[in-house]
């Protein structure tokens, strides 16, 4: 539905339930994401946050045609704004921000260690009385991944972010192969056991068809991906043996935090959250773990200042982005397996192919 209070209007999603005394309820989290002044005594509401004043209605594009089952698919393309000469003029010059942000892109400065953050370094707590996670057998790896153990660890032991260990607990490491056109292998660890004796940590992820409705509406995007986004967070000093683990070379305890505890998301979110704060509640930026999205209604030279600022940010706090990861002044961009302009959003096209493939379902399990 449509909510309209003077000038302010916005589509929202809600659930129809009998209250028998009022039309509808918005709640905390309506009251928190706009963060309105109300003035209980003259009972108005002015809504002054970065989002109301710069109002963007969404709606969605229809996808593609999907009711015939042919291998090939047709789609219509949602069609992004040209770019005007005159935007075209006011465009820095390609090598801009990686120019003036020259060590945030240097691989060679990624590879320090990353500094120590009191209340946002990784320490999984442990249950009380938790068992002691189970001490598996060593994993038997081909010999692709056993060659890519041995360069891992020489890299890792050079860089400083891993250390031998003496731990009473030690996961398997293997490898599992990257979702892209290079095939890469990726190291992973089974932190499965450790994972079962954790504590959880609740900590709140935006869900995705909210950031990709605030994306909707911008005349400028950009893109700005860490680079082993995990790895830029260090592990508590002195709680690195909980997460130590095993291959064919020994036993090895990390200094920054790895991929696989169930926590780790949670303490990566939280660091993002309190040091783009001001930035996130200005509703420009919208961020999921180590995604930023820059959303600028206005010029292009509004939208350099929040690349500016966002990349100054990261400077000040020893984030690296990677440049072949990042995406820069665009009129649309790709986010979460969806398509987002100043139009609308649709699904990606090739995330339609499998369910196009699938065919239609013939009982209520498919």
């Amino acid at each position: 539905m449509t909510l309209t209070l003077n000038d302010h209007s916005e589509l929202l999603s809600v659930g129809v339930f009998d209250t028998k005394q009022y039309d509808l309820i918005l709640g905390l989290n309506w009251l928190t994401y706009h963060s309105p002044s109300i003035d209980w005594e003259l009972r108005t509401i002015k809504f002054n946050s970065y989002i109301c004043r710069n109002p963007r209605i969404p709606h969605q594009i229809p996808d593609p045609d999907t009711s015939s089952l042919s291998t090939t698919l047709h789609v219509n393309p949602i069609s992004p704004p040209a770019i005007s000469e005159d935007e075209r003029q006011q465009l820095p010059s390609e090598q801009w921000p990686m120019s003036d942000y020259e060590e945030l892109f240097n691989e060679d400065h990624f590879r320090k260690l990353p500094p120590l953050r009191p209340g946002y370094d990784f320490d999984p707590k442990l249950k009380d009385n938790a068992p002691t996670p189970k001490n598996r057998s060593l994993f038997r790896l081909p010999r692709a991944q056993v060659e890519a153990t041995e360069k891992f660890i020489g890299a890792e032991l050079k860089e400083g972010n891993l250390e031998p260990s003496k731990s009473p607990l030690a996961a398997n490491l293997f490898f599992v192969t990257k979702n892209d056109s290079n095939q890469e292998l990726r190291p992973c660890i089974d932190y499965r056991d450790l994972n079962s004796c954790t504590v959880d940590e609740i900590y709140p992820m935006p869900p995705v068809q909210e950031l990709v409705l605030k994306m909707v509406g911008g005349n400028w995007y950009a893109k700005v991906d860490l680079r082993k986004a995990y790895n830029q967070i260090r592990v508590t000093k002195g709680q690195e043996w909980k997460l130590a683990f095993k291959c064919h070379l020994g036993t090895f305890q990390p200094k920054v935090m790895p991929f696989g505890p169930k926590t780790a998301p949670a303490t990566m979110q939280r660091f993002v959250n309190d040091t783009f704060r001001k930035q996130l509640d200005e509703g420009w930026l919208i961020n999921l773990l180590d995604d930023f999205y820059i959303c600028t209604t206005g010029s292009v030279e509004e939208h350099m200042k929040h690349i500016r600022e966002i990349l100054d940010v990261m400077r000040k706090k020893s984030l690296f982005p990677k440049q072949s990861k990042c995406v820069w002044f665009t009129k649309e961009i790709e986010m979460m397996g969806f398509i987002v302009n100043k139009h609308g959003y649709q699904k990606k096209p090739e995330r339609l192919v499998p369910i196009i493939k699938y065919g239609t379902p013939t009982n209520p399990k498919e």
